[in-house]
């Protein structure tokens, strides 16, 4: 479940979870975290392909969902 966002509400909370995801990821934003699911899955975009996709970060694996975010 994704919740809505009002547009500059909540940006300091967006930059510090990027902060924390990027940690995560060895200092790389090849993707960036844009919520999470209800079973814990990162929802994350490509920085490059722009497909979005569910991130396991346990299991180091993606799940392409969406070829970008206008599909």
């Amino acid at each position: 479940m994704l919740n809505p966002v009002i547009p500059g509400v909540e940006l300091e909370k967006f930059k510090h979870e990027t902060v924390l995801y990027k940690e995560a990821h060895n200092d790389q934003l090849f993707n960036i975290s844009i919520g999470i699911e209800a079973n814990g899955l990162l929802l994350v975009v490509d920085n490059e392909s722009g497909e979005v996709k569910l991130e396991n970060h346990e299991r180091n694996s993606f799940e392409i969902i969406s070829e970008n975010l206008s599909k």
